[in-house]
């Protein structure tokens, strides 16, 4: 905070007063003194105020003496505190007024719409995340970083909006000083999502010219592959994959769908899946490695085997599974093994 009069200087210097409320209440009075001050006051006394442990007594302060002060700098502070107060006790949505009112307030708006923006996002309010961040890169525009289009491409992508995704990470992968393999690689992946699957192919390939070594634009072009049923080529991307990483758990399983579905070769189908499911142990990954395990031993009429790796894909998603019998699911007895 700015100039620091020396009348609240000399009081926080003061060892007689040993409690946060006592300087609170001591800076308060000198409004008394020194009316022509209010704005210093209000704003020093709330921020000695907001080391105490009652978001109550911090917020009820704040809503009835932010509107007696009028220099910017000095509500800016204000406003600070009483959102961090309103976040603290969980009243996420009034803290996001106070930001909007702060950022109407400000020549510089732009990081109170990321930080409405963010907090939308952390309580899966993806459309006022989406509505703020861009705002944010409106307000910012000239001096946003690689990483803050990075933040809205993800947003974009877990809203399932893979265009405005790509879009994003074409603009982080432009600004990025280093690093930018990764975004020309994710916007590759957006674009395959999108159903763009020709033009997602020269990102990926544009992420490998700048690191030949990266395992994952050869993964996301052998599933690309994979999706056109070019397997062949498929197979010499997740053959490249695996020279850098060769615990690559998914790639196991998608050699598991091409086994099955391509030649028909349940024994190496399965093989490929519990390889993949001895190096990986991440819940959804072993979800989809239960759930077709249970389906190619259910082709080969093992019904332990099958209820085993049902009830195991059902505890995966933290359900107690019970077997309804071997006829369960005969619809499903042609079904290709998932990637």
């Amino acid at each position: 905070m700015r100039h620091l009069p020396e009348y609240i200087a000399d009081l926080l210097r003061d060892k007689s007063i040993t409690t946060n409320m006592g300087k609170f209440q001591g800076i308060l009075d000198f409004i008394l003194i020194y009316p022509q001050d209010k704005d210093y006051i209000y704003a020093w006394a709330g921020s000695i105020l907001s080391g105490i442990d009652d978001e109550k007594v911090i917020i009820d302060y704040y809503v009835n003496y932010l509107p007696k002060v009028e220099e910017t700098h000095y509500r800016a502070n204000m406003q600070t505190y009483l959102i961090a107060a309103y976040d603290r006790s969980g009243q996420h949505d009034a803290a996001n007024e106070v930001r909007l009112q702060k950022a109407s307030e400000s020549d510089r708006p732009g990081y109170d719409y990321k930080e409405i923006a963010l907090s939308c996002n952390n309580r899966n309010d993806t459309e006022n995340a989406i509505k703020y961040y861009e705002m944010y890169v409106e307000a910012e525009k000239k001096v946003c970083h690689s990483e803050d289009y990075a933040e809205l491409a993800e947003i974009y992508n877990d809203a399932r909006d893979f265009k405005n995704s790509a879009k994003y990470h074409k603009l982080a992968a432009q600004k990025a000083s280093r690093d930018s393999d990764f975004h020309w690689m994710n916007m590759g992946r957006a674009l395959a999502l999108d159903g763009q699957e020709d033009e997602a192919m020269f990102y990926f390939k544009m992420s490998l010219e700048i690191n030949p070594e990266d395992a994952w634009p050869h993964y996301y072009m052998g599933q690309t592959y994979q999706n056109k049923k070019d397997v062949y080529r498929a197979m010499h991307h997740y053959t490249e994959a695996l020279k850098y990483e060769p615990n690559f758990a998914a790639i196991y399983n998608n050699f598991s769908a091409i086994a099955y579905n391509e030649d028909g070769n349940i024994a190496l189908a399965i093989e490929h899946l519990e390889k993949a499911l001895e190096l990986d142990k991440e819940e959804q990954m072993q979800f989809l490695i239960y759930r077709n395990l249970a389906n190619l031993y259910k082709k080969i009429s093992d019904y332990d085997k099958e209820e085993y790796y049902s009830t195991k894909m059902m505890a995966s998603l933290g359900f107690i599974y019970e077997s309804m019998g071997e006829n369960d699911d005969e619809d499903n007895d042609n079904e290709d093994i998932g990637v």
